[in-house]
This record gives structure tokens, sequence and C-alpha cells, in this order.
């Protein structure tokens, strides 16, 4: 199945890069690949996104929920509008993932529902702009950020695959397989509302009272991925108990966590692209290395990143990953990493 989704996300992302090429090459005053001209519309036969998702409602109708959202917060009229506009667009899988039903839309308030769908709506065709093999940051219409990348190979929206991108006549429309997730709390916050990385918080407090206060830059304004060993992982390392933590030496264990920070918004994405061992400097100064694996189960593969401390005789597995922050992104690891 998986093998299926990735190829199907290929040829659609391909035929999307392709449709850019084109896109860009008729346009009369050329731009730089990522700023690129945009005013030459679709075909005037295109309908508007209103009507797409009122034909995939009568035809295929795998956007259900948020067509009613659509409707129900009054921005139908919005999208049936000139424009432009570019809807994110997740299936009804999507939206029960995140345990948004037909039944919840029609029960919330409707300034509620409006918000659900503003997020997803973005007052911009903003396919023609986006930058080739980077993060794009686009803001939506409620205000809120999302990270869009595109290559020859898949579209993805905060590393959400998209299985197809469709143009219309004002804008265009991004079907997402789940929700794109709007990330309130930083990267300490994040930490601290997870069971599972109480010792690692505990451990950014502590580390607070030495020369580095390294969760002072997890709590601003600087972009990071946090590699996050969870509580386990400090035991096996031999901090068996917060106390052990909170008795630590407050440089030993800024040392400590430092080495587990990058700088960047790094999803798991971005760490197996590469499909090699790379090497990453990490805030410490120092180098990891992250593993890529390709493990195959019959006729399905899929990629698996590892994280390799210099000290570590074995690679960290990955337990949870893109755990988003507004200030970046944490992976929960199985070790402490040493470096």
């Amino acid at each position: 199945m998986k093998r299926y989704k990735r190829a199907l996300a290929s040829l659609y992302g391909m035929t999307v890069f392709l449709l850019m090429l084109v896109y860009t090459s008729c346009s009369k005053n050329q731009s730089p690949a990522g700023s690129t001209n945009t005013n030459n519309p679709p075909p005037a036969a295109s309908p508007t996104i209103w009507e797409k998702l009122a034909k995939d409602e009568n035809e295929f109708p795998v956007c259900s929920i948020l067509f009613a959202a659509i409707r129900r917060a009054g921005l139908d009229s919005l999208l049936d509008s000139r424009g432009p506009f570019t809807l994110f667009a997740p299936y009804d899988i999507g939206f029960k993932g995140e345990g948004i039903t037909r039944d919840l839309i029609d029960a919330l308030p409707i300034d509620s529902v409006k918000k659900i769908v503003l997020r997803l709506i973005v007052p911009d065709s903003i396919l023609p702009k986006l930058f080739y093999g980077q993060r794009n940051k686009i803001v939506s219409l409620s205000g809120d950020s999302v990270f869009v990348s595109i290559n020859p190979d898949l579209i993805s929206v905060n590393n959400i695959l998209s299985p197809q991108t469709v143009f219309l006549s004002n804008g265009l429309m991004i079907y997402l397989y789940s929700m794109p997730l709007y990330p309130v709390r930083t990267i300490t916050q994040l930490a601290q509302s997870e069971p599972e990385l109480a010792f690692f918080s505990a451990a950014l407090q502590r580390a607070k009272s030495g020369v580095t206060n390294i969760e002072s830059m997890l709590s601003g304004q600087i972009v990071c991925t946090v590699f996050a060993p969870s509580n386990q992982a400090f035991r096996n390392a031999g901090y068996t108990s917060i106390a052990d933590i909170n008795a630590a030496n407050p440089d030993t264990l800024a040392s400590l966590l430092s080495y587990h920070v990058l700088p960047g918004r790094m999803f798991y994405s971005d760490l197996i692209s590469s499909k090699n061992l790379v090497q990453y400097i990490t805030v410490s100064g120092k180098s990891l290395t992250i593993v890529t694996e390709e493990v195959t189960n019959g006729f399905d593969y899929d990629y698996v990143a590892k994280v390799l401390g210099n000290a570590n005789p074995e690679n960290a597995i990955i337990l949870q990953k893109d755990n988003m922050a507004t200030n970046g992104i944490i992976h929960m690891i199985n070790k402490v990493l040493l470096r």
C-alpha cells in the first residue's frame, strides 16, 4: 500500500512539476524560479474551487466534511469568487483522524467552523511561487502558517503527502491525506505537555541554572529541531529518576542537551531524503549522524531514519516524529545521544 501511495504521489508530483514549468514558460514576464509571474489564468472553462468541490460531492464524495464545513461557515461564495486562492483539501479520513466528523461540523458554532476552514485557505495561488526543493512558509487566511515542499516526486504540506493538485479558474486545490497541524506551543511547552518527555523537560529546567540556558533558546524565536530522549532513554543513561536529574551538574546537562539540537526545522521526510549517511552539526558544535535504512515487507517498502551520536555504539530509534512547535520540531528518540 505504501508503495502504491508513493508511486501515485510521485506521478502527481511530476505532473504538477511539469505543469509549473509550462505555466512559467508561458508567462510574458519571466521571473526567477520560485517567484513566477502568475498573470496567465487557467482556461475560462475551468471550474472554480467551490464548483470543483460541489462536483466532487456529487460524483466522488471524498471531501464531504470539508464541503459541509465551507458551506456552514458561509465561505462557499468566497471560493466561488475570482480569487486567486489555494485550498488545502483534506480527505474525510483526515478530518476524522482529528476527531472532526460531519455531525460535529453541524453542531459546532459557526465561528469555530469558520476558523477550521480559514486555516485551509491561502489568499493566493501558491504553487507557481514555491521555491523548488525547499520548505516554503505559507500563511493562511486565519494567520496560521504551514510549510509546503515541492519537487518532481511529491508535494507535501507540513510533511503531509499530497496525492493530487488541481489547477482551477480561481486558484488550486491541494488534496491531503490528513489535516495539517497548526502548532501553538514552543518546543519547551510541547515537551512539558508530553508525559514521555518528563525527564527531558526536567533536564531543561535544571540546565537553566548553568552557564548555558538551552531552555531559553527552545522557548524563543530561534527555529530548531530537537531529538528528545524519552524517559526510559534517560533511565538507561543512568538518570534513574527526576531526582537524579535535579542533582546533576547543570552545565553537564546543558552540554548533553545541546548535542540533541539541530538548527532549523527538519521534518522526518528531510531526514530520510538523502537515503544515505549524513552528518549534521548540532548547536553544541559537535556532529551527529542521520542513518537512513530501507525496510521491506514483502512487496512493501519504506525508509527509516535513525540517529547516531559519535560515542553511541548503536543507532537511536525515532519513536515519535514531526511533533510540531511554533519554533521547530521534536522527534522523540529511545537513546540519549553521546558525543
